[in-house]
């Protein structure tokens, strides 16, 4: 069974059964936002293409339901271990918050920039500590083409935020991208730019060989929604000169001639050990990283196919600002479409290397 993409026609309708849904048509593509979670949902260079996020292909139902598992760009809270997990200390009893994803957020502003904004509690499961009025906040405004590439192409700055009425909690906000794998044996690969003498943190159990490895500067990931992992990089092994940290490159669903690259820039990320705040479940006690890349394993349920990975970054940590500790970042979120050949070439000039990449 293969991943079908769905029309930029048929998520307007689909979602707009469930939800408002807000567009912006650039340049013959078009950005899809949806307010229940505040999510990106569709980024199409070519408004009669493919989707570039992975959406799972339940949708109707997720959205119905107000499920997490949807797709397309959300904002998260990390550290993971304090705030989805009953049990902390063992990393079990895992579930996401309702309050937090999709939390119930009203729409601000649909003027130049997209804001939405939600209210919530937050339960500390570490301490068994509640804030409540929590606020997150999202603002989204599409850009033009940083590299100029003349190519398909759709862009948003996303503004995110998080305001948590406590002065002495240690977290911050983190933006996931949900990217799609085929299926039918054809694979995906992220690709982060990072210094030479870096290595990868596996968040959940040791970084099989065949799924990834770092090699001149640049750690790859295989996207293929088969075997779990999910690697990180600490902050230390982060090219700060370089805006962008994470793409990921992929045939589409539709035509296996066309291939999409998506590329997540920030410069608001932490820069030490001490700023970091997601401990992975491996190793709590050992390094942190803020630029994450996961493969999925679920595969094929009840909800149909679901293979799928993610990008993650994950920002700054919250810093006290009068009665709250607030985490805020803007980032850009870029997505381009062409033949294998010009994403590559387009992959290096983000990467800021003289050497082609080496896919999956």
């Amino acid at each position: 069974m293969s991943y079908r993409s769905f029309t930029a026609k048929e998520l307007l309708t689909l979602a707009g059964r469930h939800t408002e849904v807000v567009t912006r048509e650039v340049n013959g593509g078009i950005l899809i936002f949806i307010q229940q979670g505040a999510r990106l949902l569709g980024m199409y260079p070519q408004s009669e293409g493919d989707n570039t996020l992975w959406l799972n292909m339940d949708l109707e139902t997720n959205l119905a339901q107000h499920h997490t598992l949807v797709g397309g760009n959300r904002l998260w809270i990390a550290p993971e271990k304090n705030f989805f997990y009953e049990n902390p200390r063992d990393f079990e009893g895992y579930h996401v918050p309702a309050e937090i994803d999709p939390g119930q957020y009203t729409t601000v502003d649909v003027g130049e920039n997209i804001i939405f904004e939600n209210t919530f509690s937050l339960l500390e499961y570490d301490n068994n500590q509640l804030f409540d009025n929590s606020v997150e906040r999202r603002s989204f405004a599409s850009i033009p083409d940083p590299y100029d590439t003349q190519l398909p192409y759709i862009g948003v700055a996303i503004d995110d935020s998080i305001a948590i009425y406590d002065l002495d909690i240690k977290m911050c906000a983190s933006s996931i991208t949900s990217l799609y794998a085929n299926g039918n044996g054809s694979s995906g690969t992220v690709l982060i730019p990072c210094k030479p003498e870096s290595e990868l943190i596996g968040y959940h159990a040791p970084i099989p060989s065949e799924l990834s490895e770092i090699t001149k500067g640049i750690a790859r990931l295989k996207v293929d929604g088969e075997q779990l992992c999910k690697i990180s990089l600490k902050p230390e092994y982060i090219n700060f000169d370089n805006p962008c940290k994470g793409l990921y490159l992929s045939p589409t669903p539709s035509n296996p001639e066309l291939w999409s690259c998506v590329i997540a820039r920030s410069d608001d990320l932490p820069r030490d050990q001490e700023s970091c705040v997601d401990k992975p479940k491996r190793n709590p006690q050992g390094p942190k990283g803020v630029i994450l890349a996961l493969n999925s394993d679920l595969g094929y349920n009840e909800s149909g196919f679901i293979q799928f990975g993610e990008m993650e970054l994950q920002f700054n940590c919250g810093t006290k600002v009068d009665n709250k500790t607030v985490s805020r970042a803007h980032h850009e979120l870029l997505s381009y479409t062409g033949s294998k050949e010009a994403m590559l070439e387009l992959a290096k000039i983000a990467l800021q290397t003289d050497i082609t990449p080496e896919l999956y």
